[in-house]
């Protein structure tokens, strides 16, 4: 009772909105999702009482705790009874779809008057975590590009960045584009953010960078925990080197090296491990990385193309390595044969002498 009596007091706000942001947290799609609330015996013994969504009747209780649902096959009502004398009340949708989004609210109904029902008045809202998620790096001049992708999520999906020592304060910026589509009956976004960052006056460092990709469902920070995290681990090499070989030997092991730009010159010139000019000084950047960038399509392709012709070489080795072996096994059969007509013949004309 000590709730109704302070919605009683405060025109049923304050509660009723702590309450309903406590229960109607939002939902993933195809998953199971479930309300549960108090109700008061008190009023639940005088009235009917009733679970809508937008003002359509889900479920109906009477003062038996009997509850009928109308609709079996997307939910599910059950009731216990706590100690205390309350009764905890559950709606459970079975799998969650886009058309559970709305306002869902309880209402105890008396000789055909509405009363008031604190337990349950909140607008649902569904979501899809970000699937398929790549992220591209770059160095470009004197800044770190990290773009990150995902081809399906709902509603659009936001990025945040996090990186391992003091380089926060040298982002610049995170951009998003989203694209709609449609799948089947329901709307979806292919996002992408960008993030640039100056490293321009970056020394030697080890970078870990969390770039964490999440559904904008209530524009809070509880949407983080909806979302995605792709890792990443970089090393940023800057130095001034006198080139005069053709290409840098790194001692590390076992990493991915990207391209690498000058940010000394006026024109940015880039720079693949070719041959510079042993006059001038290069102030390099090296981005490494401790696991493969993801490759582009067309990369994926020639990749294809490559391991499908030596998958060939190879099975044409076997077939003349197996037609070399069954050659001499006939050669040897007939050899063989020959040896021993010319035995059988000497012994024919031994035993015709005798």
């Amino acid at each position: 009772m000590k709730v109704l009596f302070l919605c009683a007091f405060a025109n049923c706000m304050f509660p009723v909105m702590t309450e309903a942001m406590e229960i109607c947290r939002p939902a993933e799609e195809t998953k199971v999702y479930s309300f549960g609330f108090v109700m008061f015996p008190s009023m639940f013994g005088l009235s009917e009482f009733q679970i809508m969504k937008n003002k359509l009747v889900m479920s109906i209780g009477d003062e038996d705790l009997q509850f009928i649902d109308y609709f079996k096959t997307s939910a599910k009502t059950d009731v216990f009874r706590e100690s205390d004398g309350n009764v905890s009340v559950k709606l459970t949708i079975k799998s969650v779809t886009r058309r559970d989004q709305g306002m869902w609210s309880t209402r105890y109904l008396h000789n055909g008057r509405s009363l008031y029902s604190p337990e349950l008045s909140c607008y649902l809202k569904t979501f899809v975590k970000p699937q398929d998620i790549l992220c591209h790096s770059k160095v470009n001049g004197g800044r770190f590009d990290i773009n990150c992708s995902t081809n399906k999520v709902f509603p659009e999906a936001a990025c945040v960045a996090q990186f391992s020592k003091d380089i926060g304060n040298r982002l610049a910026s995170i951009d998003h584009t989203h694209e709609i589509f449609v799948e089947g009956t329901s709307s979806y976004f292919r996002t992408a953010c960008h993030v640039s960052i100056d490293i321009s006056n970056t020394s030697l460092n080890d970078v870990h960078v969390n770039i964490t990709m999440y559904p904008n469902v209530t524009n809070t920070l509880q949407d983080l925990n909806f979302g995605e995290v792709k890792s990443m681990f970089y090393k940023l090499i800057s130095a001034d080197y006198h080139l005069i070989n053709d290409y840098i030997e790194l001692k590390k092991k076992s990493t991915y090296m990207t391209n690498v730009s000058s940010v000394n010159e006026a024109e940015h010139m880039k720079v693949n491990r070719g041959p510079l000019e042993s006059s001038k000084t290069y102030n390099i950047y090296y981005l490494i990385t401790d696991t493969p960038p993801d490759q582009t399509p067309s990369e994926s392709l020639a990749l294809v193309k490559e391991n499908t012709v030596i998958v060939i070489a190879f099975i044409c080795l076997i077939v003349v390595l197996l037609g070399f072996i069954v050659h001499k096994l006939v050669i040897c059969k007939k050899l063989r044969k020959h040896q021993n007509d010319k035995e059988n013949h000497f012994y024919e004309v031994i035993d015709s002498i005798q």
